[in-house]
């Protein structure tokens, strides 16, 4: 069974040149890429609760952030 193509055309939002290089880059450095701005975002919210709540624990913080992250599939404890 062939693996259904995952196309989307942004070309009318992106920058012609961000097309350039992301159709030179492997999967592998896409996949990279994304891991890295995955873990900016986190640190941002991580950042974003302390500020709100220093008198949290590291663990209440955590969940705080994976419940951020997830969009609310993590549920609040």
């Amino acid at each position: 069974m062939d693996r259904p193509q995952l196309h989307h055309d942004a070309s009318d939002r992106c920058d012609p040149a961000l097309i350039a290089i992301l159709r030179r880059q492997t999967p592998d450095q896409k996949l990279a890429a994304l891991d890295a701005m995955w873990r900016s975002a986190r640190t941002f919210v991580c950042a974003g609760v302390r500020a709100q709540h220093p008198d949290w624990s590291e663990s209440s913080v955590a969940r705080e952030v994976a419940v951020r992250m997830s969009h609310g599939a993590v549920l609040r404890t």
